[in-house]
This record gives C-alpha cells, sequence and structure tokens, in this order.
C-alpha cells in the first residue's frame, strides 16, 4: 500500500460513491429479460421512466447468485433500506429489478463491527460484505477477514474500468476497488458574512481566494467575545482536525508497496499544518470551538456526509457550504479522502450477490438516465439547490482536489502511542506541535515495530487475568508488556546467536507449529527448517501453502497447489515468509530458540497419520518416505 501516491481520477458522478465491482465468469446469471416490476414510487430511481433500461441495454454482467438475499454487516439500522433518500434503498431497487436479490442488514455498532465481522467469519458464519472505515485495510486483511477481489473481478467491464486502486493493493493483490470521494467540506452561516462585510468561502472559493490564512482571518473576524472574558459567546469556527490536517496533503504514516509504514510525523508540510490548527485553538486566536447546530459556530470543517443532515437548512438558505481550503503558495487543494469501504468478506456465502449490489451501486454514476434520476430525488429531498448539485459535481473531481487517505488507524494500536490525545492537545489546548512530537514521536514509531503482517509477534498465548471493562489501549499495553516480559535478555541473545530476530523466530515457530502438534518434535523440525535456511533451500513448508490459498482443510498438497503466486509460498520463494501464519506458543518460540542440531534437510508426515515425521538427509530415503505417506492417503482416498 503506499499512501503517500495521492489518488487522481475523475470521479463519475458525485452521487457514484459506492465500490464497484464486476465478475469475471459467471453461471446463472440473473434474469436478462427488463427486470423484475419494481420501483415506479415517487421517489424510486427506477420508475416508469427507466423500464426501456434492460439488462441487456445496460451490458450488465451475469452473475452467479447463490441467494436472493446479501448480507451486510455495517453499523446502520434497516431503516436506511425503507428510505428513499438513503443510498441503500436505491440501490436495493436495482438490485432486485436486475438480480432478483436484495441487501439483508445484520447492524452492529461502528466500535463493535471489527470484533463483529471477526467472530463471524472465522465461526464460519461470514456476511457477504462487511462495511468499515478504509485505514482498516491493514488490520482486515493481516487477520483475513477480507478476501481479494481479483478472482471474481473483471476489471475490463464497463463498470470496473478506472476502478482498480493501485494504492490499497497488497503483494499484487487488489483489496480495494471503486471511486475516492473528498469527504472535506466547510459548512457557514451565511448571514453572519454579510454581517461583517465579508465575502462567503463558496464566493471566495469562485475567486480562487479560498486558503488557510483567509480562513484563519475569518474565524477571527466572526468571533464574538463582547465581555472579554476569553470565552467567546460565538467563535469564528469549529474545525475537526481529523478531516482538516490532510490539507497539507500528507498523512502521518506513509506505506509502502509492502505493506510496511514509514513515521512521517516529522513532515515539514505537518509541521506547517499543525502550526495552523494551534493558531486556531487557545493558544492562539481562541476561535475554535462553539457548536455548529446552535449557532455558537459560525463555520465547521468536517466530513461531507453531514450535508445530509442539514436539509432543513439548505432549503431555507441559512446555511451553504464550500471546499476545504488549500494551503497558501499551494495550487493544489487537497482534501481528506473517502474510500468507499466496502470488502467482499473472507467465506461469503453469495459473493455473486455481494459483487451485483457493487455494479449496481455504479450504476449511478456510469449511467446517465439513472444519475439524471437519482440526482433529481435529492434536489428535492435534500434542499440541494442547481448550484449546490453543480458543486458536489466539481467537489468530485480529484485531478482539482486530491485526495489524502488516512490510514494511521491501520497502524496496530495507535491510541496506545498517545495519537488521539496528541490530536485533542493541538486542537483544543493548543499545545505546540513540537511539544508534541518530543512526547509522543518516540511512541508512536515503537508502535510501527509491528507491521500488519507481523503484528502476529505481539501476543504472546498465556492465561492472563483481565478485567471486563478493560479498555482497548490498556489491553495492547498488556500484551507489550508481556511480549517484552518473554523477549528477556536469555532469549534476545539466543536469537542473536541463530541470527534471528524476535519476529524472524515467530515466523518460523509458526510454520513449526503448524507442521507438528507434538513438543518433543517441535525441535527436531525447527532444526531441519534452519538447516535449509543456513544452506539458501526453500523452506517448501505446506502450512504456508494452505496460508497462501487461505485453505485450511487441505489435507493433501498437490502440485497445483504449488503453483500459487504468494511471497508465503515457500517453494517458490526462498527464506522466510513475511510473517507469522498464525500465533505461536511459547514452546513453540522456544523449540526455535533451542532447535535440535542435525543434518536432516527432508521431512514426511510418517503413514500412521500419528502427527509425527520421518526425517532424512537425502532425497533418496525423502522419497521413500513419501511413497509410504501417499500410499496411506490413497488408502484412506484422501485426495485433497
Amino acid at each position: 500500500m503506499n499512501g503517500e501516491k495521492m489518488l487522481r481520477r475523475s470521479a463519475a458522478g458525485a452521487l457514484a460513491l459506492l465500490l464497484t465491482m464486476g465478475c469475471v465468469g459467471c453461471k446463472n446469471g440473473a434474469d436478462t429479460s427488463s427486470g423484475a416490476n419494481v420501483g415506479g414510487g415517487k421517489y424510486d430511481v427506477i420508475g416508469k421512466n427507466e423500464n426501456d433500461l434492460t439488462f441487456e441495454s445496460l451490458g450488465l454482467p451475469k452473475l452467479d447468485i447463490k441467494s436472493d438475499k446479501v448480507k451486510y454487516l455495517l453499523w446502520s439500522d434497516k431503516s436506511e433500506l425503507e428510505n428513499p433518500q438513503k443510498w441503500y434503498y436505491q440501490v436495493n431497487m436495482v438490485m432486485k429489478k436486475y438480480y432478483n436479490c436484495e441487501l439483508e442488514f445484520i447492524s452492529t455498532t461502528y466500535e463493535e463491527l471489527p470484533t463483529k465481522a471477526a467472530q463471524m467469519v472465522l465461526s464460519g458464519q461470514s456476511p457477504d460484505i462487511i462495511f468499515y472505515k478504509s485505514q482498516d485495510n491493514p488490520g482486515f486483511i493481516k487477520n483475513n477477514i477480507v478476501q481479494p477481489v481479483d478472482d471474481y473481478v473483471d476489471l475490463n467491464n464497463k463498470y470496473l474500468k478506472d476502478s482498480t486502486l493501485d494504492d490499497m493493493t497488497v503483494n499484487g493483490k487488489h483489496y480495494m476497488l471503486g471511486s475516492i470521494s473528498n469527504n472535506g467540506r466547510v459548512y457557514y452561516w451565511k448571514q453572519k458574512f454579510a454581517d461583517i462585510g465579508e465575502k462567503t468561502p463558496l464566493e471566495l472559493y469562485k475567486e480562487g481566494k479560498w486558503t488557510l490564512s483567509k480562513f484563519k482571518e475569518l474565524a477571527k473576524k466572526l468571533t464574538v467575545d463582547s465581555n472579554g472574558d476569553g470565552t467567546p459567546e460565538v467563535y469564528g469556527c469549529n474545525v475537526d482536525m481529523l478531516y482538516a490536517y490532510t490539507a497539507c496533503g500528507e498523512d502521518f504514516v506513509k506505506f509502502n508497496s509492502d505493506g510496511t509504514a514509514v513515521n512521517n510525523m516529522k513532515s515539514p508540510a505537518i509541521s506547517k499544518m499543525m502550526s495552523f490548527i494551534q493558531g486556531i485553538g487557545k493558544s492562539g486566536d481562541n476561535t475554535n470551538g462553539g457548536s455548529f447546530n446552535d449557532g455558537t459556530a459560525v463555520m465547521l470543517w468536517n466530513e461531507s456526509w453531514m450535508a445530509g443532515t442539514m436539509g432543513e437548512k439548505f432549503k431555507a438558505g441559512t446555511v451553504e457550504y464550500a471546499p476545504s481550503p488549500k494551503m497558501d503558495g499551494s495550487d493544489t487543494y487537497y482534501v481528506p479522502g473517502r474510500l468507499n469501504t466496502d470488502w467482499l468478506a473472507a467465506g461469503a456465502p453469495n459473493p455473486g450477490g455481494a459483487i451485483a449490489y457493487f455494479v449496481c451501486g455504479s450504476l449511478f454514476g456510469k449511467n446517465e438516465q439513472l444519475s439524471k434520476r437519482y440526482n433529481e430525488i435529492q434536489r428535492e429531498l435534500t434542499g440541494y439547490t442547481d448550484e449546490m448539485v453543480a458543486l458536489n459535481e466539481e467537489l468530485g473531481d480529484t485531478n482539482k482536489f486530491v485526495p489524502v487517505i488516512s490510514r494511521m488507524e491501520g497502524i496496530g494500536n495507535w491510541d496506545s502511542a498517545g495519537m488521539w490525545k496528541m490530536i485533542d492537545e493541538v486542537s483544543k489546548w493548543g499545545t505546540p506541535w513540537t511539544t508534541c512530537l518530543e512526547t509522543y514521536y518516540s511512541a508512536f514509531q515503537a508502535e510501527m515495530g509491528y507491521t500488519p503482517v507481523t503484528m502476529p509477534c505481539l501476543f504472546i498465548p498465556e492465561t492472563y487475568q483481565v478485567y471486563w471493562d478493560m479498555s482497548v489501549d490498556d489491553f495492547f499495553k498488556r500484551m507489550q508488556t508481556e511480549q517484552k516480559r518473554f523477549w528477556n535478555d536469555e532469549r534476545l541473545a539466543q536469537a542473536t546467536a541463530i541470527g534471528m530476530t524476535p519476529e524472524e523466530v515467530c515466523t518460523l515457530a509458526s510454520i513449526v507449529e503448524e507442521e507438528t502438534n507434538n513438543n518433543e518434535e517441535k525441535p527436531m523440525v525447527a532444526g531441519l527448517y534452519i538447516n535449509r535456511l543456513h544452506t539458501g533451500m526453500p523452506l517448501q513448508a505446506d502450512p504456508t501453502i494452505k496460508f497462501a490459498l487461505q485453505d485450511f482443510g487441505l489435507r493433501r498438497i498437490t502440485n497445483e497447489h504449488l503453483k500459487v503466486n504468494s511471497p508465503y509460498n515457500t517453494y517458490i520463494n526462498s527464506g522466510l515468509p513475511p510473517g507469522p501464519i498464525r500465533i505461536p506458543s511459547k514452546k513453540g518460540l522456544d523449540s526455535v530458540l533451542n532447535y535440535t542440531k542435525h543434518n536432516y534437510i527432508y521431512m514426511c508426515a510418517k503413514e500412521d497419520f500419528s502427527g509425527t515425521h520421518n526425517f532424512a538427509s537425502n532425497y533418496a530415503d525423502h522419497m521413500a518416505n513419501a511413497r509410504k505417506y501417499w500410499k496411506a492417503l490413497n488408502e484412506r482416498k484422501i485426495f485433497k
């Protein structure tokens, strides 16, 4: 993943904000007639005038729909499927018409969704689609909660063209497709600007004068502290720093193509932006505070979705919005980027239905007739003026408004490094950025010691006494403490002696424990793999093939399996894989640190299925052992 690289694409309509995917090979398919008899309501995109849009005329892909229900895990409730103003209602109408299936919400809370997703996938009760934040890409992937879309997607389909987000790939696999939207807006009370004889943010934007310095100037003029007690009755602005700091064009972290992260907190651009945030806080002009809804804040710099909550204010003409301002001296508007974070769940029972949802969502942006109809509905239901619709389309141009995707939350437990506290200190209390760097830089850097693929190395299996109300922050601190306790000076010295880091020991131990459950045999297996590492031979470990394929039920590895293109394929790649394939036990870790020295370089499972192995120091003996095992498999009719 490369978070440094900015995405520059023209949005296919400002309202086409949903992840889109298509299917390579399909069977069964959907009814290819004019579609089911749905829609036609006053606010339905699919109405009486859209009957000429058939499955064939639209060129929709045929999909293998396993069920008429598409299970969707998210934090919205089913009311969004019943309200014509909502995106899900309209997409459902299209799905019913063209694919004879519909969404079924599995609702949870924002906070509980990642845990719920993991529980469902790991228990074999996977949903089809998971909705969550784009910055959690590393976490969802490393824990095998989601699956790559490459095997299901025809990227040449007209509904997918230009939808690939190259910077959201890991080791060549696409984990996210679709469009990226501008997630930054400055909302404001129009009359307040007339009162002070100033142009509105939208007027300034149209003149090319909408900059951070102008924002700060206006915030100061709009702030009212009539009694001079230091607590204004009206603040000039209310800034959510998480949706403002990206105006500098950078994030707190950068991602390399292999998924590893680089600490970017000392960036000069970020420092400049933090000085701006501090300057409108209490240590500066004290213009940042209040509540926009009750009028105690004149400007609100926040997310784009909030426009959907201000319909009545738009209709009344009291509130409007402008883009996020640009940095002084910059020719580019950098804005917070919002990826459409729908994931294809690992083990999805109806992947064809999930893809139908993605395809149908893209229709609103890629079909002129449906897009026009959707815009008409939104104008009536949301209070958008024609000028606002035109502005939305302009804001959707990612060549002009370059999105910056914040993915710092994908770095381990970044909260434990004090990042949230730091943000609060800068934005609310005005602590200088340099002070925050001194306090939190080393902690955040330490958090990044684990990449998404090496994160399992943090955990040392044991029975721990914890309490039901323990916070996530405290839990991770506890795990870090236990990890450091295990990796004492003695074990660190052992790792150094065999030429390995603790993470490499953990990776090898995870393979050893997948090879054998026999504790007495583990040091033997570890010694064999270390012999291979020392001689430059590929590990050729079957458990890594299962991990690469994400097929843990395989009992027989064939030559076809060995062709999988993955850094975890230890038959075609020398050395250790990028990270552990499971969390190893203390016994497994110690078996590597205290491996048995011998001359074996081959092993094969014993033909008695005891879970232990026959070892060999040469290929001829190994093949003799292998033939005995193959014979036993065939006798038991185990072919996969």
